[in-house]
């Protein structure tokens, strides 16, 4: 008979090398700064275990050592892939499948960041500083990076673990999520390299690096406390009232004939409910209507209807077909029940929205051939109305903040999020997905109205702070006052041309570095 041997997490850990451990603590830090645990202090950290372990390391032990970290990172982040999968009712092994599959794609990126810093890194000695600027600049580079390229997916951004910290945030209006993002790993490598020569708190006190951090972190946080200030303290000028309806549709009654009514009834109700506020403006969530809204038309003349009752305009996310084409659309309904205008959602969701290379894939993943395949929009619009006007995103639009700054344009005066989050069920992707708007409020110093099937809908305000936000899958109706926005930031204007010039800066020092060690040579 064969004997199985004791599963001993103990034993594994002593058995494993302590570069191994450094990269899978790491891991482990960064998955608790992120919404979920919300332990952003540690973020300051959370890369210094790893940035330890590579220091002196062989480039491939580096990438593993990096791809590790990332690995364990996107696996606890992105957990609710999981859940997501079983509840559509696929298998629970071909979910773990997706997420470890996903999380590898992923962790490839701190793979190469771990291995841009190994070949920066060795030979001749360098300055902190030089080293420090170097690793925020490449780590801003990787998340760019990450961000854009096939399709895109900057979700978890290391900025984004600092939501709450609206101080921290300000310099957003500048340099995006990725000034965030550069800062945190500037302290980290700082830190990093005084605990590689740690000679005594006294000297760690003491260090010029250490304190050069302390007051660049410290003059961030100055400069944020003042910005909340002047836009909390001014006139609030002209304004637009506006209600949200959060619906808290089960995700697998909206396209059943069988409960269509009660959707209706449902709409109404709240449709009444923001009526006695008499907003101006009334925004139902991404794909909230049961149907095609200017196809079918009992949906149209029931929606049309509902406009005229309250006397408001509608902002109403609904499915689009024309010319043999889908697209997933939020409508400008006017209070006269006439469809306005129609933005067609641009950046869709790989695999969820649009399946990539569809035809190969179906071969391996049957599975593929039953999702939907939307088509992307072509053109930036902005709803227009008497009461202002509004760019609008969809649903995963709003994590990418180049897009959503072009959408916003020089004219909007409120910024509206329009999405769908039931697919997540009760897991932190709804909060993770929210508290990437709070950097799109600072970054285009605009009021963002998020309204969402099952939560969480709110109102955020210019600096990112939450004026109010819904309780998860709880039917609500809330309304507020917006200050139209005063004025267009520098990132608005100029786009990431931050991380462009971090780019530049660690693109160079790689020249220099490869022309020094070719000199050598």
């Amino acid at each position: 008979m064969i004997k199985m041997k004791k599963f001993n997490i103990i034993e594994i850990i002593k058995r494993t090398d302590r570069f191994t451990l450094l990269s899978a603590l790491s891991g482990v830090l960064t998955i608790l700064i992120f919404p979920g645990f919300n332990l952003s202090f540690l973020a300051w950290i959370a890369f210094i275990p790893l940035l330890v372990a590579v220091d002196g390391r062989s480039k491939g032990r580096s990438f593993r050592l990096g791809f590790l970290a990332g690995f364990i990172s996107f696996a606890g982040i992105l957990y609710w892939v999981v859940p997501t999968i079983v509840a559509d009712g696929e298998s629970a092994l071909f979910a773990i499948f997706v997420l470890v599959l996903f999380s590898a794609i992923l962790a490839a990126f701190y793979g190469i960041f771990c291995l841009g810093l190994n070949l920066f890194q060795s030979g001749k000695a360098r300055p902190v500083i030089v080293n420090s600027l170097f690793a925020a600049s490449l780590w801003v580079l990787v998340e760019w990076l990450r961000g854009h390229l096939f399709s895109g997916f900057p979700w978890a951004a290391f900025g984004y673990s600092q939501w709450r910290n609206l101080t921290v945030i300000q310099v957003s209006e500048f340099t995006a999520v990725y000034g965030v993002s550069f800062l945190i790993i500037f302290v980290n490598t700082v830190l990093k390299n005084v605990i590689m020569n740690f000679k005594g708190w006294r000297k760690v006190i003491g260090n010029k690096y250490v304190i050069l951090a302390l007051i660049i972190v410290m003059a961030n946080s100055i400069f944020g406390a003042i910005r909340i200030y002047s836009i909390a303290k001014r006139e609030t000028g002209d304004s637009v009232k506006v209600s949200i309806l959060q619906g808290n549709i089960d995700q697998y009654m909206k396209w059943d004939d069988e409960y269509k009514e009660m959707i209706f009834n449902s709409y109404a109700g709240l449709t009444a409910e923001a009526k006695k506020e008499e907003p101006e403006i009334i925004v139902w969530p991404e794909t909230a209507v049961p149907g095609y809204l200017r196809l079918d038309g009992h949906i149209h003349d029931w929606v049309t209807g509902l406009a005229r009752f309250s006397g408001a305009y509608h902002v109403i996310g609904s499915p689009e077909y024309e010319n043999g084409t889908y697209f997933n659309s939020a409508f400008l309904v006017s209070p006269d029940g006439d469809i306005v205008d129609r933005y067609d959602k641009i950046h869709l969701v790989p695999v969820g929205e649009y399946v990539p290379f569809r035809s190969a894939l179906e071969k391996i993943f049957r599975v593929l051939g039953d999702l939907g395949d939307f088509s992307p929009g072509e053109e930036y619009r902005r709803f227009e109305t008497p009461f202002g006007i509004f760019g609008t995103v969809i649903c995963f639009e709003s994590i990418f903040p180049d897009l959503t700054r072009k959408i916003v344009g020089m004219e909007s005066d409120c910024l509206i999020n329009i999405t769908n989050d039931a697919w997540y069920l009760r897991t932190a992707a709804l909060q993770q997905h929210f508290s990437m708007n709070v950097f799109r409020a600072v970054e285009n110093r605009i009021n963002i109205i998020r309204a969402a099937n099952t939560g969480i809908s709110g109102f955020i305000n210019e600096y990112g702070g939450i004026e109010e936000e819904t309780e998860i899958f709880e039917k609500a109706c809330i309304t507020a006052r917006l200050s139209k926005r005063k004025a267009v930031t520098f990132y608005t204007r100029h786009g990431d041309v931050f991380a462009y010039l971090c780019i530049a800066f660690a693109i160079l020092m790689g020249f220099i570095k490869m022309k020094n060690t070719r000199k050598k040579r």
